[in-house]
């Protein structure tokens, strides 16, 4: 093998080391409306994705209703979406949707979601 070119095996360990970093961001955010009992009541004895989902759209929820007063808070605000990952909640609906489909339990709990507001 050429010395430009990297191993089978340290491409696979990449690809592998980036899928794992990728759910792990995807999913392992935590926020404080887990424990909100709207969150807690409509997630309970769903898949841990869709409990996710539903606690990061309350969160959304919550910053979009809140008033950008200042620039500070405007930042603060545009911060806390971010770290959210609020701009990628229709994604993650999407493929919810696809992944449960036939499933109406679980696919009516991810459409009640976005009447959370907190």
């Amino acid at each position: 093998m050429p010395r430009h070119c990297a191993s089978p095996f340290l491409l696979m360990s990449g690809v592998i080391v980036l899928h794992l970093s990728f759910t792990a961001t995807n999913n392992a955010y935590a926020n404080d409306f887990y424990d909100a009992p709207q969150v807690k009541a409509l997630a309970k004895g769903m898949p841990e994705d869709i409990a996710f989902f539903i606690a990061r759209t309350a969160e959304c929820n919550h910053w979009a209703g809140e008033e950008p007063y200042d620039k500070d808070r405007a930042n603060y605000i545009r911060n806390a979406v971010e770290k959210a990952g609020c701009e990628n909640l229709v994604g993650q609906k999407m493929k919810l949707r696809e992944k449960y489909r036939g499933q109406p339990k679980l696919l009516n709990a991810i459409e009640k979601a976005k009447h959370l507001l907190m």
